[in-house]
């Protein structure tokens, strides 16, 4: 009986050991961990629930559609109507700005049509716009759609798959960005890099759910499917 127990254990810390190395990635090396919010609770101090919307967005974000539920970040669509907006969704924005780094997410999309499931930064000040986005769209969750903007207007996003379902299981998806180049990850893989376009301005780290008019990107959304939510597990910054 000892003899299995001890054997039990050798085997599950080896098995530990190796979860741990292959979460171990290897784009961190060289950047030091100075930001962390492993969601255990939703800091006033550090987060803004938003409360806005845009033209191409079919939901009006919505205080009470951000939550935290056995320590992971619910971001919630609804079937509700707010204002012009048929759907109420969820956002929170950092209340600091960051600046070249890499930025990481841990979380699960949600695979409903139309629902957007985004990690981004985020600036929009007069002359100074910049965004860098990593978003799944509930339509095809072996899908990743990658962006990034130094004007409003100017989209450079390409549409990318994945070997894996984003909605069945949380995921780490990551971009860094330096003066030089954007590198975006998945589970430690480097799926795209870009030298073009860098944006410059220090951003706020954006998290949201929505619903998005653009049926040939995302799909029609069916809203006997919602309420729907995708959960954020963590979010951390790393700086050389």
């Amino acid at each position: 009986m000892r003899v299995d127990i001890f054997l039990w254990t050798i085997l599950f810390c080896l098995s530990n050991g190796t979860a741990t190395a292959q979460d171990d990635y290897s784009y961190r090396k060289g950047y030091r961990l100075v930001f962390e919010e492993p969601f255990d609770t939703l800091r006033d101090k550090t987060w803004v629930r938003k409360s806005h919307t845009f033209e191409s967005n079919l939901a009006r974000f919505n205080h009470h559609n951000t939550d935290i539920n056995d320590g992971k970040l619910q971001l919630r669509v609804r079937k509700e109507e707010k204002g012009s907006k048929a759907f109420s969704a969820a956002e929170i924005r950092s209340r600091k700005k960051f600046s070249y780094g890499l930025f990481e997410v841990k979380m699960k999309a949600a695979d409903v049509p139309g629902f957007v499931t985004a990690l981004f930064g985020y600036r929009s000040t007069a002359g100074a716009y910049a965004e860098i986005d990593i978003e799944i769209t509930g339509n095809n969750t072996r899908r990743i759609t990658l962006n990034h903007w130094i004007n409003e207007h100017e989209s450079h996003g390409v549409d990318l798959p994945l070997d894996f379902n984003a909605a069945q299981d949380f995921h780490v998806y990551a971009f860094e960005w330096t003066s030089s180049y954007i590198r975006w990850y998945a589970d430690g893989k480097m799926i795209r890099e870009t030298n073009t376009n860098i944006p410059a301005a220090r951003q706020h780290i954006v998290l949201n759910a929505w619903i998005s008019s653009a049926e040939s990107w995302a799909g029609k959304v069916d809203a006997e499917q919602l309420p729907a939510s995708a959960v954020v597990d963590w979010v951390r910054y790393y700086r050389k």
